[in-house]
């Protein structure tokens, strides 16, 4: 992750700290190899700060100048913020991870991890419904509500089919976060159209294929 990059440079820090102590070491004898093995020595402790010190930079700097996508639910909900405050539409998230919750969610014997960054952006979806099953996700659809809903970006249609979603949405799409992960969504209840959800996102907002997330 990004904000483990500052540890590089403290790495090639200490390395070459101990490499350049051997320089003049106090209780090694004085003679032409020593110096000449401890220079070798330094001059490696030097070439590995630089080394490690050159990726650092370049690792921040391709982070920083990636393309940056504001968070998925978040660039929705502001999209449809009229419609969500009137009741007349619904922005669903499958399983997704509110502070203190565990990252996991079991979907038919098998585990689905979120971002633990999941959990910080939830403080900002106070308009967003988080359904942890499948079985609940099916019981708010019933109500023919025009909806949203975010899935993992590992499930397919099947595997929720499996899991007991017995409706079927009209569209799918995708949204690549600022890291690039996709970030799929599901329209239902005609939300798609209803909620001109092409008109307000834009390029952002990608249409899967029919049959591609089967």
């Amino acid at each position: 992750m990004w904000y483990a990059y500052p540890i590089y440079p403290t790495i090639a820090v200490l390395i070459a700290a101990f490499l350049l102590a051997s320089v003049n070491p106090a209780r090694l004898p004085v003679t032409s190899l020593g110096k000449g093995c401890r220079w070798i020595m330094a001059l490696a402790g030097i070439a590995a700060a630089v080394a490690l010190l050159e990726a650092d930079i370049a690792d921040v700097r391709r982070y920083w100048n990636y393309p940056r996508t504001e968070y998925p639910p978040l660039l929705v909900q502001q999209a449809i913020q009229n419609e969500l405050s009137t009741g007349d539409a619904r922005l669903v998230l499958l399983g997704f991870p509110q502070p203190g919750e565990p990252l996991c969610m079991e979907i038919e014997k098998t585990n689905y991890d979120f971002s633990p960054s999941e959990r910080v952006y939830m403080l900002k979806l106070p308009q967003a419904v988080v359904a942890k099953t499948v079985p609940e996700l099916q019981r708010t659809l019933r109500d023919g509500k025009p909806t949203i809903v975010f899935i993992h970006h590992q499930l397919t249609l099947t595997v929720l089919a499996n899991a007991g979603l017995r409706i079927t949405p009209d569209s799918q799409f995708e949204m690549p976060s600022k890291n690039g992960t996709p970030y799929p969504f599901l329209s239902f209840h005609g939300a798609e159209t209803i909620l001109h959800l092409r008109d307000r996102l834009g390029e952002a907002c990608h249409p899967v294929p029919s049959g591609a997330r089967q």
